[in-house]
């Protein structure tokens, strides 16, 4: 590096002045009331909103007689709090504390000033420092918890991480998929999905364009329109603790054996015995002649006998 004879005295003069910390302000007493930004503490180092923290300043008095004055404190440029303090003369340094609740989430600029007994402002030093939220109140916050609602769902899975009522809405309808009777709001009921084999979660699940309550193949992208030479899966109207549906004989007006999914369903009626007269009075007529044949051949059996 090519420097000429006055470069370096000017390079030398120029890194002093940037690496030199600024000089407190001195009253007409000669007296200073010092602090540097290390003196300055948050504890907890990252408080939560709504939460009370301590903010600590050490001031370091140079003064060479009695001297008294305030401390301010600064959040985000607003006056958070004061404390006075007193010293005597080269006395040690001092450390007051006031105690402040955040109501605002994110970074924030603190500074601390000092004020002589004269009203002259002395020395001032300033950090930043990161307010957290803490929404389940487990005391970890936000920004590392990996469940803020504290609900038993992640983070990166729950749909509303603030919110431990909530965690999913498939078809956001405002009800949480865990209280939800039709998770994908197609029409039909969870476990009438989990019975055919359609997912709870998909309006449509073969991706035919056709919602799975109105498809009569719900399960086979090619076809959606009811087909005779096919049967349609059942759809149980019941939940059951099995997704197998079994025929029932059931003899009521309401058949919960299910329904045929694209079929209409009727009124299933049972043949009866009382439903057909006429085979009555063939077997009364059938029981009435034997009973006739067998009279007459005891009858003549006794008149054999008697000759």
């Amino acid at each position: 590096m090519n420097l000429s004879r006055f470069s370096v005295p000017l390079f030398v003069a120029a890194m002093l002045i940037v690496s030199s910390p600024a000089l407190a302000a001195t009253d007409a007493a000669g007296c200073t009331l010092s602090i540097r930004n290390e003196d300055i503490s948050v504890l907890p180092a990252a408080p939560f909103v709504g939460y009370s923290a301590k903010i600590y300043a050490t001031v370091q008095p140079l003064c060479k007689r009695d001297t008294e004055g305030d401390v301010l404190f600064y959040a985000n440029n607003k006056l958070i709090g004061t404390k006075p303090i007193s010293y005597k003369k080269d006395g040690l340094a001092e450390e007051v504390w006031i105690a402040w609740k955040p109501s605002e989430y994110g970074n924030h600029a603190l500074r601390v000033d000092t004020k002589g007994e004269n009203g002259v402002i002395g020395d001032s030093a300033s950090i930043t420092f990161f307010v957290d939220r803490d929404n389940d109140g487990d005391g970890i916050g936000d920004e590392i918890d990996p469940d803020d609602d504290n609900d038993g769902v992640p983070d990166t899975k729950d749909q509303f991480p603030k919110d431990p009522k909530k965690s999913k809405d498939t078809d956001g309808d405002g009800i949480d998929d865990s209280e939800d009777s039709d998770d994908d709001n197609d029409g039909l009921y969870d476990f009438q999905e989990q019975a055919i084999g359609t997912n709870p979660l998909k309006f449509d699940t073969d991706g035919d364009g056709v919602g799975d309550k109105d498809d009569a193949f719900p399960l086979d992208p090619n076809k959606s329109e009811p087909d005779p030479t096919t049967p349609p899966p059942v759809i149980p109207t019941e939940p059951t603790t099995s997704t197998v549906i079994m025929p029932t004989t059931d003899t009521t007006d309401a058949p919960t054996e299910g329904r045929v999914l694209g079929a209409t369903t009727e009124r299933a009626n049972k043949d009866s015995l009382f439903n057909y007269p006429w085979l009555w009075a063939i077997a009364g007529g059938t029981l009435f002649l034997a009973f006739f044949f067998l009279y007459k051949s005891r009858k003549e059996e006794r008149e054999f006998k008697k000759y």
